[in-house]
């Protein structure tokens, strides 16, 4: 059984500086006498912003390590609620505190944590996941000795197999308004995906949103002749998925998402890749240092290309959001022959959500 516990810090804004925390129990569940003989495994989450995302993440990786035999995890989140100034706070004092593993989720934590990894070369399990494969691989580069200390996996876009199944599903669309938040790091797959929409002939709208204060207001002055809304794995802009629904609702324009849960929401078409499988792959290699003795250095990172991708259609939203769809796609979404098709194996699942 699982314990969360998640760590809250205070900011002063006028001082900028890191005052306290607070602790507290997600769930408190009565442990059995079965219980108390597991080996309980500390493992500290630094997240830049917690969502249902990294819970379901968390989630399978839970669930995972604990098959492996007598243990128990507990997972004490750090999350910094989108400040970035107690991201760093939190970074520091993660490295302080006694656990078995160290897990930065995201690109933002995964920064924070690098840079502390490499200054205080701690012996502590130190896992990196949830970031796009080019930035891990910039980061390696840029600081070969990380793989001394770190393991882990990055994600990246299988954008032909994306683009096939836009075009399939949403014939309509060939301006395409791109949301993110783009930094330095993110540049070279960001760069990647235009060619690859090029080369189909479709035209991409590319929107910054990395001031979420005024992050609507961008998106309804960006909506004239576009066709489709995309939005891909940002835990940021995840958190304001129920607005740009609305928005796609409003100019009866489809949106694509990454995720189920937004999927459910009332985006038209996820492409998405299986989070719960995602935190069991995190399991599997945490077991390799913290179970079976192996090094960081004998644990290459992975990069997982569109790992195991279920693909999810919200029928609600057809009448909303106009897309366009031919009839016949859910009949073959429903047996099974897209995830059948040729250049599709990567697919696990399609699915049509009725609500």
């Amino acid at each position: 059984m699982n314990v969360v516990t998640t760590i809250l810090y205070l900011n002063v804004l006028l001082l900028s500086s890191f005052m306290g925390c607070s602790l507290y129990r997600l769930n408190k569940p009565s442990i059995t006498e079965e219980e108390t003989t597991k080996k309980i495994i500390t493992v500290n989450v630094l997240i830049y912003r917690q969502s249902s995302i990294t819970n379901k993440i968390l989630e399978g990786f839970v669930a995972k390590f604990e098959s492996f035999g007598n243990y128990r995890v507990k997972t004490i989140i750090y999350n910094a609620n989108g400040n970035y100034l107690t991201l760093k706070a939190m970074a520091q004092e993660v490295f302080t505190q006694k656990c078995d593993l160290i897990w930065g989720m995201g690109s933002q934590a995964v920064e924070a944590i690098t840079s502390i990894t490499l200054k205080s070369k701690s012996k502590t399990a130190t896992m990196l996941t949830n970031i796009s494969w080019e930035t891990l691989s910039i980061l390696t580069e840029e600081n070969p000795e990380l793989k001394e200390y770190a393991f882990g996996w990055g994600g990246s876009y299988d954008w032909p197999l994306r683009i096939a199944l836009m075009k399939k599903i949403i014939p309509r669309a060939q301006t395409i308004l791109f949301l993110h938040r783009d930094t330095k790091l993110n540049n070279k797959w960001i760069v990647e995906m235009h060619e690859a929409f090029k080369n189909h002939q479709l035209k991409i709208v590319d929107l910054n949103l990395t001031d979420e204060a005024f992050s609507l207001n961008f998106i309804h002055e960006a909506m004239r002749g576009i066709d489709l809304i995309l939005v891909v794995l940002d835990h940021a802009i995840i958190n304001i998925i129920d607005s740009i629904i609305a928005v796609a609702n409003n100019y009866n324009v489809p949106l694509c998402v990454s995720d189920l849960e937004s999927t459910k929401k009332g985006a038209f078409l996820g492409i998405c890749p299986d989070i719960l499988n995602n935190g069991e792959y995190s399991a599997l290699i945490a077991k390799k240092i913290i179970i079976d003795n192996h090094t960081a250095s004998a644990t290459p990172f992975v990069e997982l290309k569109d790992w195991s991708i279920k693909v999810a259609i919200n029928l609600a939203a057809l009448e909303k959001q106009k897309p366009g769809t031919d009839p016949d796609i859910f009949f073959l979404m429903e047996h099974g022959f897209i995830k059948k098709s040729p250049g599709h194996e990567n697919i696990k699942s399609t699915e049509i959500i009725y609500v």
